[in-house]
């Protein structure tokens, strides 16, 4: 991620005068404190400070015309809010006058960097021209950069992979490594990887990547594009609502690997396995940044970092695709919810999906793959999943 500097620039208009033993009064003179490089779902703030000005009423201006810029709290502050910005390179006038005609400008650059936070689905895929229609993938991308992506043959989950990406205005880099199951059980081929680069566009990834063998030769080369879905504004108006900015409550697996599996998130964001006799994660979530639609409870994408990841005995009896059927700490992983009916649960359910492995700059092994239903929902009662299940270990978790 790129590091915001706060920089002071000033501008003098004017010098002072030489020779004969007097000297002009200092010429008025403005600086700005601004971050040079901050990414388009971030509040900025301007503040314009003065020097050299006498004190009568001054006026401030902040404008650009490639950026939207609001007034702020005082007449020499502005902003620029997350949701007016864009990714670029942007031109910004300051100025500052009073009624005597003193002024001073400044022209100082922002670079805005594009934030790919989300789930994309595969619109358009094609090698050396030739349309490529029996494969499907759908990718999940955190505010780090971390990126999970699932691949779907004829319908059929085969592949997988997981790694990392970086921004540069609007320019998205990345690679990942990747699995192959073929059955969708067990892992024919891993340690091969994708890299390339896509333009973002507001809600479109449109570019290239390469695939390369696990000897580091390239195999081909594709043009992609993936559109952005928000599960939580898909369904319809009256129908969804938005995802929570935190993932606090009990959730139960329900596959081969993580049956009765009870995985609670606490106050702290902090993941834990309270059963002993199964499938072991945990790990600490990582809130994302996002700009909250109504409330600070809520955001557009509920999708999480997930930090220093563990795994144990997650081993499934149909093969090593889901898990990788290993033990691995110090990991790191996304973690998203899902509304019910995009997973295969009712509508008032909830899922929550993890992905992880060791690295996400050089993964070893299989990447991991949990899949848990909510047990309770915001209200405080069971969901149909908790109440389909009636699990022992439910009575009084909703309380």
């Amino acid at each position: 991620m790129r590091q915001v500097i706060v920089f002071s620039l000033s501008i003098l208009l004017g010098a002072c005068g030489g020779g004969g033993g007097s000297s002009s009064p200092p010429m008025p003179r403005i600086s700005v404190d601004l971050a040079s490089n901050a990414f388009d779902d971030e509040n900025l703030s301007i503040a314009i400070s003065t020097q050299n000005f006498d004190s009568s009423p001054i006026t401030y201006n902040a404008t650009s015309s490639t950026i939207f810029i609001s007034p702020g709290t005082e007449p020499n502050k502005f902003e620029i809010l997350g949701e007016d910005s864009s990714p670029g390179r942007h031109t910004i006038t300051l100025s500052a006058t009073q009624a005597s005609g003193a002024s001073a400008t400044l022209n100082t650059t922002l670079e805005i960097h594009g934030v790919a936070t989300g789930h994309y689905n595969l619109m358009d895929m094609s090698v050396a021209g030739q349309p490529i229609t029996d494969i499907d993938a759908a990718i999940v991308i955190t505010r780090s950069g971390v990126i999970a992506m699932r691949v779907f043959t004829n319908g059929e989950f085969t592949e997988k992979c997981f790694g990392n990406s970086t921004v540069e205005l609007s320019n998205l880099s990345f690679e990942l490594w990747c699995a192959l199951a073929e059955d969708g059980f067990n892992t024919d081929e891993q340690g091969y990887r994708i890299a390339g680069e896509v333009e973002l566009y507001t809600d479109v990834l449109d570019g290239f990547f390469s695939l390369y063998n696990s000897a580091g030769g390239i195999e081909y080369t594709a043009d992609v594009s993936f559109a952005r879905i928000d599960f939580y504004t898909a369904l319809g108006a009256g129908l969804s609502s938005p995802a929570a900015a935190s993932l606090t409550g009990e959730y139960l697996g329900a596959l081969d690997y993580n049956f009765n599996q009870n995985v609670s998130i606490d106050a702290t964001s902090r993941l834990l396995t309270l059963t002993n006799d199964t499938c072991q994660i945990s790990g600490p979530l990582r809130i994302p940044v996002d700009n909250p639609p109504e409330t600070s409870g809520y955001v557009e994408r509920g999708i999480f970092d997930l930090g220093s990841f563990a795994q144990s005995d997650c081993n499934s009896p149909t093969g090593d695709f889901r898990t990788g059927n290993r033990n691995f700490s110090n990991g790191i992983g996304i973690a998203f919810t899902v509304p019910g009916p995009y997973w295969g649960g009712a509508f008032d359910d909830e899922l929550l999906v993890i992905f992880a492995n060791q690295s996400s700059s050089s993964p070893s092994g299989i990447t991991s793959e949990h899949i848990l239903y909510k047990m309770c929902n915001l209200q405080g009662e069971l969901t149909p999943f908790g109440q389909f299940v009636n699990a022992p270990q439910s009575f009084g978790m909703c309380m």
